[in-house]
């Protein structure tokens, strides 16, 4: 259950068109970390009713979005929807499949260095030290409040991230300066900082009064977890099972070892989903590329992509079909106690019988 995280992202393809060639949509990175297969085949036609009603399927969006645990390993997510080809939103909609695995993740140790300062008057408005603040390189993510500036300060010096959080406290304004290094670089932008936009000139600081210790972070791979074969073959196997269920009508043997030697984790998407065009199954990106559907030009979004669905939510095991429900281990449990309630009734029949063979008068 681990493997599968505290959140569970479900793609929700999402675009907005900005004009006629240029479309703005959606990118999420668990694309890297999934497959997924739009079923627009003429021949194909779907029916989610079949699905709703099984148990440990959770709707998240009725009759649009649904998702359960793959029956081939618990850390891989199913997710049907329904999805488009283009930006039309009088275009046609289509049931798409896609299995999704956790990234991987790999331990990390890094450097973090930092000290604080306070800033007794700030002499200027929030507005004069955001300017002067972006005239020396640094991005401004400041708010005022109360009368008070909250907030950071970020830049980039020498591949280390460096930020600058803005407190306010009794005393003043408090400056908490964190870097990932100590090199002279960081040192040299973080005092230039004081200098101009608080004032400070008389204020420096020095590469030893940066205190420096490691931590481990966890650090996030656009890779699966789970292992991109495991991956592959969810997707085979989900596509004929959710057949056997008769959620998915139409789809032939060949479609699914076409779509079984393409499937490869970071197909998925709006742009790197499968899709059928002509006689055969291709990625998305790839038909528009050719001009074969006006589909737009990616531009990779942020925000709006994923629906967070709490992991504690969703349940354990994979959805059962009626069929399975009655597989034969089931039955074998069925036939015993049948044949337990049935040797009970005739040893109380042959009970009843022996009290009247005693009985006076027989």
């Amino acid at each position: 259950m681990d493997a599968v995280g505290a959140v569970l992202m479900v793609l929700i393809t999402v675009s907005t068109m900005f004009s006629m060639a240029v479309t703005h949509t959606c990118f999420d990175p668990t694309d890297r970390a999934s497959i997924e297969v739009v079923l627009n085949k003429p021949d194909i036609t779907s029916d989610l009713s079949k699905l709703r009603e099984l148990r440990n399927v959770v709707e998240v969006e009725p009759g649009r979005l649904l998702i359960y645990r793959s029956h081939i390993h618990e850390g891989i997510v199913v997710v049907l929807s329904l999805q488009r080809l283009t930006t039309d939103p009088s275009g046609p909609e289509y049931l798409a499949v896609r299995v999704e695995s956790p990234l991987a993740q790999v331990n990390e140790t890094v450097i973090k260095c930092g000290i604080d300062l306070v800033v007794n008057t700030l002499n200027h408005s929030i507005s004069d030290l955001r300017k002067t603040c972006e005239e020396l390189g640094w991005c401004t993510y400041l708010v005022e409040a109360d009368d008070a500036v909250r907030g950071y300060l970020e830049k980039v010096v020498e591949n280390s991230t460096v930020k600058i959080y803005l407190t306010p406290t009794k005393e003043g304004l408090e400056l908490s300066v964190q870097a990932g290094s100590r090199a002279p670089e960081v040192v040299n932008e973080v005092n230039k900082l004081l200098s101009e936009a608080f004032n400070l000139s008389e204020v420096t600081i020095s590469s030893s009064e940066l205190k420096c210790f490691t931590v481990s972070v966890k650090k996030s791979l656009l890779v699966p977890a789970v292992g991109g074969e495991v991956l592959k073959k969810a997707l085979t196997y989900e596509l004929r099972w959710l057949t056997k269920i008769g959620v998915i009508n139409g789809i032939t043997e060949e479609d699914l070892n076409i779509l079984s030697a393409m499937a490869e984790p970071g197909r998925a998407g709006w742009n790197g989903r499968l899709v059928y065009w002509g006689e055969s199954w291709y990625p998305y990106s790839e038909l528009v590329s050719k001009g074969l559907i006006k589909g737009g030009a990616l531009l990779r979004g942020a925000g709006g992509c994923s629906w967070d669905y709490p992991e504690s939510e969703l349940p354990a095991d994979p959805p059962e079909s009626p069929a399975e429900s009655r597989a034969p281990g089931n039955f074998l449990s069925v036939a015993t106690a049948l044949a337990v309630a049935l040797a009970a009734a005739i040893a109380i029949v042959y009970t009843v019988f022996i009290k009247q063979s005693r009985s006076p008068g027989i």
